[in-house]
């Protein structure tokens, strides 16, 4: 087995910009992904399909093509809708893929510390949309989370790693991707076996997908899905010695 330390320091890519768990089953082939970014290339008003335009800025992000990538998000970002938040937190992943951790940590800070008010203002709504605000402040400061436990363990603070794990988990307790990270991380701590045991059961209780994607292949590199194969593979290992499986 093998920890995710070693893994080249990749967490939280277990939830990849757009794509969910039980998607990674259906997109794995080359030839379905050029399809895919076809039709997604087809949406070029940004204004009337800023969502879909996410969607093909990730495709940008993946293939490392990222001043396109950059632009695009770029321009949703302007326009100030809600689809701009989470353009935000892909242009954030952007500049980790290009090493730029600094930049990105700002703009996750950022979205961290925005509340559901500020949110609203920014959205020019009104406070009848409070509870739709919170819903989407609670998903991106997730995924902000996620990001800066990825940030942190790149810079080898595995505490501060954790600490942001932990943040995640508090605004979304049912994501497994989470659980699965902060287990990865506790994986070779002996003393902390039983909390490893917690956090993979969780996980499994959390995603009825998951034990149909354990046995996902990771030798095509070029994957949009390789580094979320690696943490399912790794933890595939963890399930075995923990003999959970």
């Amino acid at each position: 087995g093998d920890s995710i330390l070693k893994a080249h320091k990749n967490i939280g890519k277990l939830n990849h910009p757009i794509h969910h768990l039980d998607a990674l089953q259906k997109t794995r082939n080359k030839n379905k992904r050029k399809k895919y970014v076809e039709k997604l290339e087809k949406y070029r008003d940004v204004e009337k399909s800023s969502r879909v335009l996410n969607y093909l800025a990730v495709e940008k992000i993946s293939q490392g093509m990222y001043e396109e990538a950059e632009k695009l998000l770029a321009e949703i970002i302007s326009l100030k809708n809600k689809d701009s938040f989470l353009a935000s937190v892909f242009m954030g992943e952007c500049l980790i893929q290009k090493g730029e951790f600094d930049r990105a940590k700002e703009i996750f800070d950022r979205l961290i510390d925005i509340d559901e008010e500020s949110m609203l203002k920014e959205l020019n709504m009104g406070m009848e949309y409070l509870q739709d605000a919170m819903i989407i402040s609670n998903d991106i400061k997730q995924r902000c989370y996620s990001k800066q436990a990825e940030i942190s363990l790149i810079n080898d603070d595995k505490e501060a790693a954790i600490h942001y794990i932990d943040q995640a988990i508090n605004i979304a307790p049912y994501a497994s991707q989470h659980y699965l990270n902060k287990a990865s991380l506790l994986y070779q701590n002996n003393d902390m076996k039983e909390q490893f045991n917690y956090l993979i059961l969780t996980a499994l209780k959390n995603n009825s997908f998951l034990p149909n994607l354990f046995n996902y292949p990771i030798e095509n590199k070029e994957s949009q899905y390789y580094h979320q194969s690696i943490v399912l593979s790794t933890v595939t290992t963890m399930i075995q010695n923990s003999k959970l499986g």
